[in-house]
């Protein structure tokens, strides 16, 4: 699923009559559903609001698109679609497309995902095949994902202290990297076997909603 950033729609059936739902329309609009989850958590989050008006203040298109590509790195810190995402999503928070047409930036951002859909067409590799209801696990990740790109601890939301940095792994193979934890949060959950990875993992599974990523992966799975 790619996400439409230009003119968002509620989904639609094609040649289907109104109220039967087909297998490819049902899958779709339940990936669509878990992507607008984690959509409405950005919307909905204060910091995320502030940094749509930081990158507004910018004078000029040029500087917006930088200070977008510069905060959609403290959300991903990786270079990727997930990150390009996250720079669009900034953009849309500056540019405020609602508000011309009397809407609010929840509405509009939950309808992001939406796409048309050809009920007819038999399923392909990139669709699934059931459904499996994860929604507290999305609306944790998304939260995490929210609190990290504030600099905030993805557990407690308290903002990290010091400069935000830390250092995985040991010895020579120690590399520097975003803190996710405030020291607190990583001292009480470093005692529980497993805690802070599944943490990390919940937020990637938020990214994989937003991106097509997830249903590469169900493909490959499927094709090994």
């Amino acid at each position: 699923m790619t996400l439409s950033l230009v003119n968002p729609q509620a989904s639609k059936s094609m040649h289907k009559p109104r109220g039967v739902m087909s297998d490819k329309e049902r899958l779709a609009n339940f990936d669509e559903d878990e992507a607008a989850s984690v959509l409405l958590v950005l919307a909905d989050d204060p910091d995320f609001q502030r940094k749509g008006r930081q990158i507004a203040e910018k004078p000029s298109e040029a500087g917006r698109r930088k200070e977008a590509d510069s905060e959609a790195k403290r959300y991903v810190p990786y270079k990727g679609p997930a990150q390009d995402l996250m720079a669009q999503l900034l953009l849309l928070a500056a540019q405020e497309p609602w508000r011309p047409r009397g809407a609010i930036m929840r509405d509009f951002f939950a309808n992001l995902p939406r796409s048309a859909v050809w009920a007819e067409a038999p399923l392909d590799e990139l669709d699934g095949r059931r459904v499996r209801e994860r929604w507290a696990t999305l609306q944790e990740g998304a939260h995490a994902l929210a609190r990290f790109g504030a600099g905030r601890c993805i557990e407690c939301g308290q903002q990290v202290g010091g400069d935000g940095f830390g250092y995985s792994g040991r010895g020579v193979h120690a590399r520097r990297s975003r803190r996710t934890h405030c020291e607190p949060c990583h001292c009480v959950l470093s005692r529980i076997q497993g805690a802070i990875e599944s943490q990390l993992d919940r937020k990637r599974q938020a990214l994989d909603a937003l991106t097509s990523r997830r249903r590469r992966q169900r493909a490959t799975r499927r094709a090994g």
